[in-house]
């Protein structure tokens, strides 16, 4: 319907009720109910007190739903906001709410119907697993919810310790944008080409470990230049003749390259 029609409809209704010029109407932002009643509260000096009275307001309906939905919702929305209206203050939707709708010709429910009304769905979306139920929120719940459906409870009655409701109703709320869960032939596909990828690893792994692993024991011992006195610990300088220390392994290298140059040098000048 139209917003232009829906706001004339609701200004002809509420003059027909006698409710302007105290009340007023408008459109809000609502996505998750039709229509509301807003009253005003103003404080009047009675019987030695100050009393909270009702002094007019405003009927709202959602700018959303009045743009998805045809005249007939609109306008039961706008006879239930009436009733509102007319009964006083914190009446809700009791007896005398029910009446009222009877006056206006609104339909006595306290919400409107979901199969009737073309409503938006939230982004979060959660499926029963004891009934198959979507639900659908706006926003992602902060506490853990289950499903409340009166069939849901009755097929799937929580076992003795379970609390109020059977854990196979609990609800898990994901994005519709979300990426679906993968199935179980996806799961094992993936854990064997991680596997796959780390016995490919393990040569590589192994040659790393190999060049970073901790000296021997040989490689350990430190021997003196000059004296050739050998030791575990190392020192810069050989305690007893001051000479320099390095390992014994490098200063074993560089003596017999030492001898081969040497040897190699004799051989020449003897030619």
């Amino acid at each position: 319907m139209l917003l232009a029609d829906a706001e004339k409809l609701a200004l002809e209704l509420m003059a027909q009720f006698g409710l302007l010029p105290k009340w007023r109407f408008e459109f809000d932002d609502a996505v998750r109910r039709f229509g509301c009643c807003h009253r005003s509260r103003t404080s009047r000096y009675m019987g030695g007190r100050f009393a909270q009275l009702s002094d007019g307001g405003k009927i709202t309906l959602s700018r959303e739903l009045v743009s998805r939905n045809d005249r007939e919702q609109v306008e039961d929305t706008i006879r239930h906001e009436i009733a509102h209206a007319l009964c006083p203050p914190k009446c809700g939707h009791g007896s005398e709410w029910k009446a009222m709708c009877a006056r206006t010709g609104a339909n006595p429910e306290r919400c409107y119907d979901h199969t009737e009304v073309d409503a938006p769905k939230g982004d979060w979306q959660a499926t029963c697993r004891g009934c198959g139920r979507v639900h659908t929120k706006f926003r992602r719940p902060k506490r853990e919810l289950y499903c409340a459906a009166k069939d849901c409870k009755a097929k799937n009655p929580p076992e003795y310790g379970q609390g109020r409701f059977n854990p196979i109703c609990k609800l898990v709320w994901r994005h519709k944008d979300a990426l679906p869960d993968p199935s179980e032939a996806q799961r094992k596909k993936a854990i064997e080409a991680m596997k796959a990828r780390l016995r490919a690893q393990e040569p590589e792994s192994i040659a790393a470990s190999e060049g970073s692993r901790m000296p021997t024991e040989p490689e350990l011992t430190f021997q003196c230049v000059k004296c050739d006195r050998q030791s575990i610990s190392f020192h810069v300088t050989c305690p007893v003749c001051s000479g320099d220390m390095m390992p014994a392994s490098k200063l074993q290298a560089e003596k017999e390259s030492l001898k081969k140059r040497i040897a190699e040098l004799e051989r020449k000048a003897g030619k």
